[in-house]
């Protein structure tokens, strides 16, 4: 891990944002498509416990502030295909998020909306696959061990070579499915993949985002943020980087590292990092009721497969460039990295957005699971070619 989180993350605590408890936002029955950019930002009052001088209090995206409700735990994430399953009509998962009646009722009836939302999320959804069963973070009361979690097995495959014969036809079909939400219009997909240094988040995007139409993807790097970044919500660059309507959002690190690296280095105070976890399940519940299918991959690999990965950066010239000292320096914490990334995984894994912690120390299993799990869940969008122009056949194409 570079030192730029570090340097990310000392920036003063004043320049974090603060949440006030507001009602998640009500989206139009009428609207047919999902709108994919975040809900405009407002400026709530800090926290009492919280507070700074208002003059260096920045504003606030409303729909990421923490609600009344307690703050979401762990849940099978096999749910998540419920959540985009295809409309009976031609109208996205935002429309069926949506309560019925005006946006007026809808806000005067709290409950009943929350329990129409419910419905979404109640487990009773088809499943992504075996391998999607086999592999999802697993629920954990505070944080899931990750040292008891292997990283060099390879579940529901029996040789690498079958893995490719697979990997083919998921591919194949992985572009398909792209060419439909991109002719479509209407959803989108986000995937994040998250990892320590060395666990191979370049690798699996080149191989399996890589098999897709660029014009259709959007991959973001989340670096060392800008000046302008660091006095900002650390969620405003995400929101930033979510892809149209239809298209492919990827994110090489993510919002997560806004809570891992802080709690490694001690940079913030733990009541701060507490509200981040509450922040970001509302903002990708946010999403999921906009029609976005989530999908969150750990690489998981052992420390010593690391270690051999930084080697082979140092013995070999053409990967001379990818080394760094910080991740010596951040090699130093794995203990403190390992826990910190096993209570995100408990805290946030939900049937909106899931984790799946992929055993990397095998790169093609690695592949091979990804887009697996990503070809799985795809399958149950009930993706579709939109209609064409009526009576093609009585069409004539001029000399």
């Amino acid at each position: 891990m570079k030192v730029w989180f570090a340097l990310l993350l000392a920036a003063p605590a004043a320049a974090q944002f603060r949440t006030a408890p507001i009602k998640a936002p009500v989206l139009s029955p009428g609207l047919m498509a999902p709108a994919l950019i975040a809900p405009s930002l407002s400026a709530p009052g800090p926290t009492a416990a919280l507070a700074r001088p208002m003059t260096l209090t920045p504003t606030l995206p409303s729909a990421l502030a923490i609600p009344a409700a307690p703050a979401v735990r762990a849940q099978p994430a096999a749910a998540a295909a419920a959540v985009f399953a295809a409309p009976a009509s031609a109208a996205s998962a935002v429309k069926e998020a949506a309560p019925e009646g005006s946006a007026e009722a809808a806000k005067s009836k709290p409950a009943e909306a929350a329990a129409r939302l419910g419905t979404l999320f109640d487990g009773s959804g088809l499943k992504a696959g075996k391998l999607a069963d086999a592999l999802e973070a697993p629920a954990a009361k505070d944080a899931v061990d990750l040292s008891r979690v292997p990283t060099d097995a390879t579940p529901h495959v029996k040789s690498e070579k079958k893995a490719a014969s697979r990997m083919k036809d998921d591919l194949k079909q992985i572009v398909k499915y792209q060419e439909m939400l991109f002719a479509r219009g209407e959803r989108a997909v986000v995937l994040v993949f998250q990892g320590m240094d060395t666990g191979g988040k370049d690798g699996v995007i080149k191989t399996v985002v890589g098999a897709m139409n660029p014009q259709g993807v959007k991959v973001t790097s989340f670096k060392k943020p800008t000046k302008e970044e660091a006095a900002q919500h650390y969620l405003k660059r995400i929101k930033d980087a979510l892809p149209v309507p239809g298209g492919v959002g990827v994110f090489n690190r993510s919002h997560y590292e806004d809570i891992v690296v802080p709690t490694v280095l001690g940079t913030h105070k733990p009541e701060e990092i507490e509200l981040r976890y509450d922040e970001i399940n509302e903002f990708e519940k946010a999403l999921a009721e906009k029609g976005v299918l989530v999908l969150k991959f750990f690489m998981h690999i052992s420390k010593a497969e690391q270690k051999r990965r930084l080697q082979d950066r140092l013995d070999n010239p053409d990967k001379n460039w990818k080394f760094s000292p910080a991740d010596l320096e951040m090699r130093k914490k794995w203990d403190g990295f390992q826990k910190a990334w096993g209570k995100v995984m408990a805290r946030t894994n939900t049937p909106w957005a899931p984790w799946y912690v992929i055993p990397a120390d095998n790169k093609w299993y690695r592949d091979y699971a990804v887009g697996r799990i990503l070809r799985k869940t795809l399958d149950k969008l009930g993706l579709s070619y939109p209609a064409g122009p009526e009576h093609p056949e009585k069409i004539v194409i001029p000399d």
